[in-house]
């Protein structure tokens, strides 16, 4: 399946899109690694954070960094984040009004959201009610 979320903006409006994904298990991003690396098609950007082990070992020998490699095949912007600490630095670096941010995540990446939305919203100076009808 693609990212298809900008369908829902009302013609004209073109909002970017950014992708945070979080591979999960090790076994499902070797199984699916083909499948993920076209999978992001309609983001305007993605960041990949290393995969989420869910307590499981790494016996395939695949990393975040190889996710990102393989997305990046297909994407022409794409960044490895590592940590969700770096993918909150990067996200409040570089987020501006408007940008639409979706959370691929079955991990611990969703901690960071309220950072994340909290930073953007003190540099956007925009109301809090504006950002969560968003």
């Amino acid at each position: 399946a693609r990212l298809q979320s900008t369908e829902a903006l009302p013609s004209g409006v073109k909002r970017r899109v950014v992708a945070v994904f979080q591979p999960h298990r090790y076994s499902r991003t070797a199984a699916l690694l083909n499948e993920f690396s076209t999978a992001f098609a309609d983001a305007d950007r993605v960041l990949v954070s290393d995969i989420y082990a869910a307590s499981e070992a790494n016996s395939y020998g695949i990393s975040g960094e190889d996710v990102a490699r393989a997305i990046a095949q297909h994407h022409p912007q794409v960044d490895y984040c590592g940590t969700p600490e770096a993918v909150q630095a990067e996200l409040v670096a570089t987020l501006v009004p408007g940008d639409i941010v979706l959370f691929l995540t079955a991990g611990n990446l969703n901690r960071i959201i309220p950072d994340v939305m909290n930073a953007v919203q003190a540099a956007a100076q925009v109301p809090e009610e504006v950002l969560s009808n968003v």
